[in-house]
């Protein structure tokens, strides 16, 4: 692999050498320092100078080690990499079979608490006359629901996601 690309999630990421990079912040330091030495010298600016390389210095080593870590970690294997996308694809699952079964719960005369504690909140409340609240939900590539309210609050009807059947 070249020292110079970084393979992340499968793209190229390009990072620069940092040894480049601090010899070049080296010698914009130097710039100044000679020709302050040139003009009879200061002894604060040099100081500064020394610091700022030994910081260099000291940042360079750091970074070295931070990239031969991240070398030396370990790949996952294909074998886990796959484990990995079927509990996530059963995760998933399992959350789809959840938000049937409390779709499944709505019936009428529950509270807004109640319904909220079944279904969470709504990605969009309305008001479709001054007797009826509306909250709707929306399940990307599953469809969208609603829950209708009556003025005392108590559901009155809803509408499950097409989405939401499991065969």
């Amino acid at each position: 692999m070249d020292d110079n690309v970084n393979r992340v999630n499968g793209q190229q990421k390009h990072r620069p050498k940092l040894v480049v990079i601090a010899g070049v912040l080296s010698l914009a330091l130097s710039v100044p320092a000679f020709a302050a030495g040139s003009a009879g010298g200061d002894a604060a600016l040099t100081e500064q100078l020394k610091a700022l390389q030994t910081a260099i210095k000291a940042l360079s080593a750091k970074v070295d080690a931070l990239q031969k870590k991240q070398t030396q970690a370990p790949a996952p294997s294909p074998q886990a990499t796959e484990a990995a996308a079927r509990q996530a694809v059963k995760d998933m699952e399992q959350q789809k079979a959840r938000q049937a079964d409390a779709w499944d719960s709505m019936k009428p005369g529950l509270s807004k608490a109640q319904v909220s504690a079944l279904l969470g909140q709504p990605a969009t409340r309305f008001s479709l006359n001054s007797n009826e609240l509306v909250w709707y939900y929306t399940y990307p590539g599953r469809g969208s629901g609603s829950v209708i309210f009556g003025r005392d609050g108590k559901v009155t009807g809803s509408q499950k996601p097409p989405g939401m059947t499991f065969w």
